[in-house]
């Protein structure tokens, strides 16, 4: 239950975001292009609660639904999980059966400062991921909030709200994470007390533009993909300055696209980084699109290929490195 001595202050928090109103998703014919794709209103909304510090972003579109723990999760829901893999960490995903069956219009992560773990295992990061209900929860969320803080290590201010936090032991070492439900319809999960302030902050009215906007790697962003994923790299020599990955179910395609200088990346060498699990090593195919742009394409015809396939985009998108 919500400690009287934040009450007030979490009062306060909710006054400011009774301006936030969660954006129906558009149709298909009214669905803009935007400079970044095609990208629906309210996945952009999100993206522009994101940090400026972003370095990785991955947006599975949604309406879908969460499907059981257990015997309901195939190669379509991988795609889906990624920006939501962290309920799977808390408390090993007891969560997921508060939101069992619930409507998804679309789950985002924003990630930044990968670090690498003492052993095997996800690389530590900064970042939060937002999963967007189409449905507010019961009671506005407050029997959801509710468990969560019982069940937390403990519970902390942020931005005027009270948030979850709590402590794993996992393989590679201690993480905390903080979550807060708000509105009974937006689910943020943070690995970050600042990032999550930073989240929050811009979903209060402290907007600014999205990261990176402006960079020509959002030229090659589809957001009508169901998945996509965008990674901005600051590297100097030969090593690419920006990724971006598509995910398309029914065309059974996944698509990687790097983004760098005029002769930055060989298709050989993009071909090859795509090759490294078994199931993949004779489908990749390359081509150059333009000067500074190479393409990698997988068919993903079974669970297998699209597993190996979202493995590596994990991998990719800074997150397991050790795999």
């Amino acid at each position: 239950m919500m400690r009287c001595d934040v009450c007030g202050v979490v009062a306060m928090a909710l006054g400011g975001l009774i301006a936030f109103e969660l954006t129906q998703p558009l149709s298909k014919g009214e669905e803009r292009k935007d400079g970044m794709g095609k990208i629906p209103k309210h996945v952009k909304e999100t993206l522009e609660w994101l940090p400026v510090e972003t370095e990785t972003v991955y947006v599975a579109n949604g309406p879908f639904k969460l499907p059981r723990v257990k015997g309901e999760r195939d190669a379509a829901w991988e795609a889906r999980w990624i920006p939501m893999f962290l309920l799977d960490l808390i408390r090993k995903g007891r969560y997921w059966s508060l939101l069992e069956g619930r409507e998804v219009l679309a789950s985002v992560e924003g990630s930044c400062r990968f670090r690498q773990p003492r052993g095997l295992g996800p690389y530590f990061f900064d970042g939060c991921q937002v999963v967007l209900l189409k449905e507010a929860l019961e009671k506005g969320g407050a029997t959801f909030m509710d468990r969560l803080l019982d069940e937390a290590n403990g519970s902390e201010v942020v931005k005027g709200l009270e948030v979850a936090r709590f402590e794993e032991q996992l393989e590679g070492g201690d993480w905390k994470f903080y979550v807060v439900l708000i509105k009974g319809k937006v689910l943020l999960m943070a690995t970050s007390r600042p990032y999550l302030a930073g989240v929050i902050s811009r979903m209060q009215g402290g907007k600014g533009p999205v990261f990176g906007r402006g960079r020509k790697e959002w030229k090659h962003v589809d957001g009508t993909a169901d998945a996509w994923a965008i990674r901005r790299l600051e590297r100097e020599g030969d090593e690419p300055k920006g990724l971006v990955v598509s995910y398309y179910e029914k065309a059974a395609t996944g698509r990687v696209r790097y983004v760098t200088r005029e002769g930055g990346i060989s298709v050989a060498n993009a071909r090859e980084a795509w090759r490294l699990l078994p199931p993949l090593s004779k489908k990749a195919r390359g081509r150059e699109i333009s000067p500074g742009v190479v393409e990698i394409s997988h068919r993903l015809k079974d669970q297998t290929t699209v597993s190996s396939f979202l493995l590596l985009v994990h991998w990719r998108l800074g997150h397991w490195a050790n795999y």
